[in-house]
């Protein structure tokens, strides 16, 4: 049966899959939604694939999918997060290189959310991957772009602190944490007033 209203049926068949059965039975559900659809709809349909199939660690089912979404004429807002899944993916899969562009070309188009999902998972794989200043260099970016009310960009801005920390640099440390205890809320600058209170004790 074709028409809205069995499409309607298949998009709601599809999210029950995703709560309640196996990740390849939603996977399958939304790869049926995606060929009904066309544009933002479409794209939207095969990100809820991928996430399914990178639920069932089926990289490069989820890379094909996010790979076609963003072949489609989407929106900033939904390119960014495609981008945002597609670098997480590639990171997953050990393509950590091809992850970090995805990621860094997600954080760079524009401010909310996805972008700071991004930028956050970015940072992250610069520390694992023992590039620190890097990694520093992302943390000081999220900081910069988005206000210490989001709990990201709190959490961002003390690990920067815990890096520079790392590094020796007190007073450097002492800048960013002064930052989180003015304008985060509790309990983020509660921890930045405790590591204060240590760095003072230590004569930092």
């Amino acid at each position: 049966e074709e028409g809205p209203h069995a499409l309607a049926a298949l998009v709601e068949l599809a999210k029950l899959h995703g709560t309640q059965g196996p990740p390849a039975a939603a996977r399958d559900a939304w790869d049926r939604v995606a060929a009904r659809t066309e544009g933002a709809e479409r794209a939207n349909a095969l990100r809820a694939a991928a996430a399914a199939a990178r639920e069932a660690r089926d990289w490069p089912g989820a890379h094909g999918r996010l790979a076609e979404a963003l072949r489609l004429s989407v929106l900033a807002g939904l390119r960014q997060a495609l981008l945002a899944d597609l670098g997480e993916t590639l990171l997953l899969a050990g393509r950590g290189a091809e992850g970090e562009r995805a990621l860094r070309e997600a954080g760079s188009l524009t401010t909310g959310p996805e972008g700071l999902r991004a930028l956050t998972a970015l940072a992250r794989a610069q520390e694992a991957g023992g590039r620190l200043e890097e990694a520093l260099e992302t943390l000081r970016r999220i900081g910069y772009l988005y206000p210490l009310t989001e709990p990201g960009a709190t959490e961002a801005a003390l690990k920067a602190g815990a890096l520079l920390e790392g590094r020796g640099d007190g007073p450097g440390a002492r800048g960013m944490y002064e930052r989180v205890a003015a304008e985060a809320g509790a309990p983020a600058a509660e921890v930045a007033r405790a590591r204060l209170e240590a760095l003072a004790g230590r004569g930092q």
